[in-house]
């Protein structure tokens, strides 16, 4: 498997977990004012490519974007998968405002400039594709990303609990409780200097009920894409192994894992910190997901006698 580009830390309970990152992260990092930022991944197994170039197990070429535009598949280059998330962002914008819904960023201007890829330099990123995506797309991209589009855009929170949640989350969504562990990412990007393929994009959380309620904030990696070469994404802690890098620091990157037993658990003590789908998703279906995740940790185990909200529960997920 090689030498792994993060630390990784397993936690056994939800409590370890959480105290391990809040209030503040016990993590050392070598710097002496780390900047965190946090990744919930109900997998602790999945790598981090965003939702725009990630692939099925059973299809080692197309990639989501390329998938949703033509299900066959037939050009799985980047210069294809660049179309596929331009075409994407375009389909998306379009239904935005047949539904009458403001996209950030969006102007008479910025569609002249920078949504007709007959412009010459839109067109370019067909040509270099690590170009793409160009700055002008970004706020649009975040609110397509939050909204479902696969994007080229890693999702980050500045909160360790917001990030603890999705990851805790995303196994009550799994029709049927498995084994293995979660994953909660936390990257300092005080080192990010370190690694200039890697880019932060802040955007303001006024922008989106959802990236306010986030604290949401997302990574970008340019890594080189050569026109007409199949589509290869590199994850984010395999871009990690520059070059550049000071081998005797400490990585930026840490995983820390969790068995998915805890899941439930770790949804209730989310929610007494203040995170739930409600706070997350500020609208009515945040407020309906909220009650059925606070029926699911009330629930007792047959197999304990227990809850979620037990102090020394291990309550699984249970349908």
């Amino acid at each position: 498997m090689g030498q792994k580009n993060y630390q990784e830390l397993p936690f056994t309970t939800a409590e370890e977990l959480l105290r391990a990152v809040t209030p503040m992260p016990v993590l050392k990092t070598g710097t002496p004012y780390p900047r965190f930022i946090f990744r919930g991944q109900s997998d602790a197994s999945w790598d981090l490519v965003p939702t725009a170039l990630r692939r099925k197990p059973s299809d080692d070429v197309t990639t989501t974007a390329i998938r949703w535009i033509d299900p066959r598949g037939l050009d799985s280059t980047w210069d294809g998968q660049v179309f596929a998330e331009f075409r994407l962002l375009q389909l998306f914008i379009e239904a935005c405002d047949r539904s009458v819904i403001p996209v950030p960023g969006d102007s008479f201007e910025f569609r002249k400039a920078w949504m007709d890829d007959q412009i010459s330099e839109v067109s370019s990123a067909y040509r270099f594709p690590s170009r793409w995506p160009f700055p002008a797309h970004l706020s649009a991209l975040a609110f397509a990303q939050h909204h479902g589009i696969p994007t080229r855009l890693l999702d980050w929170s500045h909160s360790a609990i917001v990030a603890a949640y999705f990851a805790a989350a995303g196994v009550l969504d799994e029709k049927q409780p498995s084994t293995g562990c979660i994953a909660l990412w936390a990257l300092n990007i005080e080192l990010l200097h370190i690694y200039p393929a890697i880019e932060v994009v802040q955007m303001p959380g006024a922008h989106s009920e959802r990236l306010g309620a986030q604290r949401a904030l997302f990574t970008v990696l340019r890594d080189q894409q050569v026109r007409g070469t199949n589509v290869r994404a590199t994850s984010l802690d395999a871009a990690l192994a520059s070059s550049n890098e000071d081998r005797f620091r400490p990585k930026p990157l840490w995983k820390l894992t969790l068995p998915k037993s805890e899941a439930l658990r770790l949804v209730y003590l989310c929610h007494i910190n203040g995170v739930d789908a409600a706070a997350v998703y500020p609208n009515a279906e945040g407020a309906a997901r909220a009650t059925k995740e606070q029926l699911a940790w009330l629930r007792t185990d047959p197999r304990t006698g227990r809850n979620a909200t037990d102090h020394e529960s291990s309550a699984g997920v249970s349908g």
